[in-house]
């Protein structure tokens, strides 16, 4: 608030209004932006990173099993062995596959929550 004084006889006082919601609206803009940039890299390190080392351990322990498949089938076993072992293959594989589509899905669902505006 102004207050002007003419010949200290009449005084007059000015109002200045401005609006400044543009200025608010633009400020609380920058900072929603900023919390979800901040979102966006927390869950990509927390969420993406362990689930590629899942990944790849399921990678590994697929390619280790065909190791194992391959080093059961040279060995002279006998029926009741060879097919516990085809068995026990079988079950790990299957386990492994379904851990690695559940990976993938997860990281599947990751991307789509990170590509969300």
């Amino acid at each position: 608030m102004l207050e002007i004084d003419n010949n200290q006889e009449e005084k007059e006082t000015m109002i200045i209004i401005q609006d400044i919601s543009e200025r608010v609206l633009s400020q609380s803009l920058r900072t929603e932006s900023k919390y979800v940039s901040i979102m966006n890299s927390c869950t990509s390190h927390e969420m993406r990173n362990p689930l590629n080392s899942i990944s790849s351990n399921i990678d590994n322990q697929k390619r280790f099993t065909g190791e194992l498949k391959s080093l059961l089938g040279d060995l002279p076993l006998q029926e009741e062995q060879k097919a516990q072992a085809d068995s026990i293959i079988a079950n790990q594989e299957k386990s492994l596959k379904i851990s690695k589509s559940s990976c993938s899905m997860m990281m599947f669902n990751v991307e789509d929550l990170l590509a969300l505006p």
